[in-house]
């Protein structure tokens, strides 16, 4: 038997704390981020009709769905589309702009979500933060996983699915390898905030790395950096690109994982972490 939610034509917005919430098809959704709202509007506003050149084309959605048209026929470029059961969620943005190393800065983002092709709502940000909401990306978790489009492609948010309610927050917490490492939300830190959190989380700057001699090769810590390593403290740093938007990359270790964190701007940021047995 195929149950159906049902669609509310009185769509109540609520606003209390850091939350932003509203009713629709009797599915709470919310926003639990200071910057982040939902509206229930039943249409999008009309977009700029951004145009879309070099490294940008590489970040927009390619075999659009229905509903993506719908979006893309407003004047908005469709960056990313994710269905959830009945639930189509689609990230759309006003503006991108190619830029170095293969990069693309995408602003005015939003996410629309769609119930049965019909649309439920969407978030949208402060202007301040409009590069945060500018793609979508499942893991297979039953999370849905929001990209930064500020340059470096980070994950910035996650929205989740349970009973009768969508919720966008920040990332959760995860685990290097069974229940071993516990891995805290350290994106956009400095590597010295993020190995000050690592640490009280039992994490520490790799010693001897053990493996395949492949894995060895791939985090052997490259001489060149040996006088950074010493002057700033951080032996855990296993090398840095050195050209373009100065990626490094660091390596730390608990009784059953290491944890690969990458950085750009030599240390100034966090972009990504990546957890996984020893």
């Amino acid at each position: 038997m195929h149950i159906y939610l049902r669609f509310l034509f009185v769509t109540l917005v609520f606003g209390l704390g850091l939350t932003s919430f509203a009713f629709a098809s009797s599915v709470l959704i919310e926003s639990h981020l200071e910057k982040v709202y939902f509206s229930s509007s039943k249409s999008l506003p009309k977009g700029p009709n951004p145009t879309v050149e070099a490294n940008c084309v590489a970040y927009t959605a390619t075999d659009l769905t229905q509903t993506s048209k719908t979006v893309r026929d407003r004047g908005w470029m469709v960056t990313s589309q994710v269905q959830y059961g009945p639930f189509e969620l689609i990230s759309f943005a006003g503006s991108l702009e190619s830029i170095t190393s293969g990069m693309c800065i995408i602003k005015e983002t939003n996410i629309a979500i769609f119930e049965m092709q019909k649309l439920v709502g969407f978030f949208y940000t402060d202007p301040e933060i409009d590069t945060e909401l500018s793609g979508l990306h499942t893991d297979g978790t039953g999370k849905i996983q929001v990209i930064s489009g500020g340059g470096v492609g980070s994950t910035s948010f996650e929205i989740t699915f349970r009973a009768n309610r969508i919720t966008l927050d920040t990332p959760s917490y995860t685990t290097g390898c069974e229940g071993d490492g516990i891995i805290p939300t350290l994106i956009s830190q400095s590597i010295f905030e993020a190995k000050k959190e690592l640490f009280e989380f039992g994490w520490k700057p790799t010693s001897d790395i053990s493996g395949s001699e492949k894995f060895r090769n791939y985090y052997e810590k490259d001489p060149y950096y040996e006088t950074i390593r010493n002057e700033r403290n951080l032996p855990e740093l296993v090398t840095c690109s050195g050209t373009g938007v100065g990626y490094c990359k660091y390596l730390y270790e608990s009784d059953k994982s290491y944890l690969e964190i990458d950085t750009v701007s030599d240390g100034d940021q966090v972009v990504s972490l990546h957890g996984f047995c020893k």
